[in-house]
């Protein structure tokens, strides 16, 4: 049913595009995009949750807790698909701290992993963010004030949204006492900061695929792959799947200054959207079948 509605919302964007009389551009634009990128897309998205799993792998130990970030990966696979067919990617935290807390971890300690973890991811997206801003203006690009203003709300709005779900708050007061435990864990939390860096840019690099893959040229990579930042926020928002029209509306106000147009915005951001569900459910669905291969050896015992 999600991946329905996800695609229901993939027809309203065409419909916004024959609203403005661009999709015979768009589909131009898709049909004739090199599909060979979608490659680039899978292993970026399996290479992304491997740093992620050793993101919590390194996070659990000032916990004194221990899960093999073989494990992790596998689960990281497994929540993917609630990443991005969820409001705000609800579905794939939840699956995330569920499948560690049957691991042994508990589900207050899976939370306080969790809340660390969004919490570096914030600040490497508002990094970025900040990044993007200072090529947006130093750049002499047009800006429009009135966008910028709404999308630095959405920014505040999917931030708040990133550090206080409903999991999260269930175990706040637990959670703010257990954070003293990465109290002195510099290194620890450096080395987690440059591995969302890693992942960040990783990411970044669907764009690349996206815009290589439709043969439209940028004239500037460092504004485009730093408005990933942006993305990452707002897609936090639970009013949406993924991000879905957010992030479309962000890189129409952000990308409209390299000369691109709406209709080559959304051709590529469709892109992203197809290759995206075709990646995450190919590794998803992959780990899905190995999930039920051991539950069906545990029912053989």
């Amino acid at each position: 049913m999600l991946l329905a509605l996800k695609l229901g919302v993939l027809v309203a964007l065409l419909a916004l595009a024959v609203a403005t009389q661009n999709l015979g551009k768009i589909w131009a634009l898709v049909s004739g995009a090199n599909f060979h990128y979608l490659l680039l897309f899978i292993v970026v998205h399996a290479a992304t949750a491997a740093l992620g799993s050793g993101n919590l792998f390194l996070l659990l130990h000032p916990l004194g807790k221990t899960l093999s970030w073989p494990r992790l990966f596998y689960f990281d696979l497994l929540s993917m698909p609630g990443v991005y067919y969820t409001p705000g990617g609800i579905g794939g935290l939840g699956g995330m701290m569920f499948l560690m807390s049957r691991e042994g971890l508990g589900l207050k300690d899976s939370a306080i992993v969790v809340v660390v973890d969004k919490t570096i991811t914030l600040i490497v997206a508002l990094l970025f963010m900040a990044v993007h801003l200072h090529v947006y203006y130093s750049g002499g690009l047009e800006v429009k004030w009135y966008g910028l203003a709404a999308l630095i709300f959405l920014v505040a709005a999917g931030a708040a949204a990133m550090l206080t779900s409903g999991l999260v708050r269930q175990s706040a007061a637990t959670i703010v006492d257990r954070l003293r435990c990465y109290g002195g864990h510099y290194r620890l939390l450096s080395a987690n900061m440059i591995i969302t860096i890693a992942i960040f840019g990783l990411q970044g690099l669907q764009f690349y695929g996206a815009f290589s893959a439709v043969r439209i040229e940028v004239t500037d990579w460092l504004l485009i792959l730093s408005s990933y930042g942006v993305m990452a926020i707002i897609g936090q928002l639970p009013i949406t799947l993924g991000g879905i029209g957010l992030s479309e509306a962000a890189a129409v106000l952000l990308w409209a200054g390299l000369g691109m147009g709406t209709e080559q915005i959304l051709a590529v951001f469709l892109l992203i959207r197809l290759f995206t569900m075709i990646s995450t459910l190919f590794l998803g669905g992959g780990a899905a079948v190995v999930w039920l291969l051991e539950r069906r050896q545990v029912a053989d015992k």
